[in-house]
């Protein structure tokens, strides 16, 4: 009899062993499957400054790096791809490792900077005062080609051709058929200096059709 309980608690023994090897051994496969899970966790590429980027600068290809992050981390207006940051125009101030943010970046020559980034190289912005035939006043739009008009009473001559509106200002009446307003013209130096000479004299302007607009901003 007591060696049928000797073998029992020998057998107890073997079986909790087994047990315990067994249970180790499985929560060991579950953490390695676990971990094995958490690292390949589904990741989604982002572009951030890859340096200190000033406000109102144009981003260049080094200034930026392509990096993954967990997939959901990246913010709802982050740029994926380098092609759609690179030589945009910076809202404000990135710092290096900042995801760059597409609603804080704009192309050149949007309304969204400011109008120093909207000329090209070598032209200027000039605003002058205008005097305009009323059926011509409610048609004329910011990106139309005109001809500007100056001279005396007698004489009157075109000083500056083909050149583009890039603002427009309030139109106030003045009668005879005429308005007056203020506009802003992409100019060369050559022609500011001009313009600046004839300001005495008064301005007015002709309209470009827009045929003749499209053939000129195709060859410029």
């Amino acid at each position: 009899m007591k060696k049928i309980y000797i073998i029992a608690i020998i057998s107890a023994a073997i079986c909790g062993i087994l047990l315990y090897s067994f249970f180790s051994g499985y929560e060991k496969k579950v953490g390695e499957t676990k971990t094995k899970a958490e690292n390949q966790q589904k990741t989604e590429m982002v572009v951030v400054a890859g340096k200190n980027i000033k406000a109102y600068t144009e981003i260049k290809r080094d200034m930026l790096q392509l990096v993954s992050v967990p997939e959901g981390s990246a913010h709802g207006n982050a740029a994926r791809k380098i092609e759609d940051v690179e030589g945009r125009i910076t809202e404000r101030e990135i710092e290096s490792g900042e995801q760059i943010l597409k609603n804080k970046i704009y192309e050149k020559g949007s309304s969204g900077t400011s109008l120093s980034y909207q000329l090209p190289k070598g032209m200027r912005a000039m605003t002058i005062v205008v005097d305009l035939p009323q059926n011509i006043a409610g048609y004329m739009k910011e990106g139309d080609l005109i001809d500007l008009i100056s001279g005396g009473k007698t004489k009157k001559y075109v000083i500056c051709s083909g050149v583009e509106v890039l603002r427009l200002g309030e139109v106030t009446n003045r009668g005879s058929g005429m308005v007056n307003t203020n506009i802003t013209l992409k100019l060369t130096k050559k022609q500011c200096m001009t313009v600046s000479s004839l300001a005495e004299s008064g301005f007015s302007v002709a309209l470009w059709s827009k045929s003749d607009q499209t053939n000129q901003q195709q060859h410029r």
